[in-house]
């Protein structure tokens, strides 16, 4: 089975789609390293004492470096 898609590039919707369509295996990656933070996070509070506002911090800090890591740019992918 085979499946082709088509994108007109001179047409923003079409060139966003397109892009979105390249970034879907980067962003599956992400939100499957994202699930997997837990147990550092966890870690984390447990050896280093966190508070409630640092393991926030160190949470988005870590949900910030795998976007990075896999060259998500959310501001691309959203109108």
């Amino acid at each position: 089975m085979k499946a082709k898609l088509t994108f007109n590039l001179d047409d923003q919707e079409d060139r966003m789609a397109h892009f979105r369509c390249m970034k879907a295996l980067d962003m599956a990656i992400a939100l499957s390293e994202i699930i997997s933070i837990r147990k550092g996070i966890e870690n984390r509070i447990e050896f280093q004492n966190l508070d409630q506002w640092s393991t926030l911090d160190a949470v988005m800090d870590k949900i910030i470096e795998i976007y990075d890591d896999n060259d998500i740019k959310t501001d691309n992918l959203i109108n």
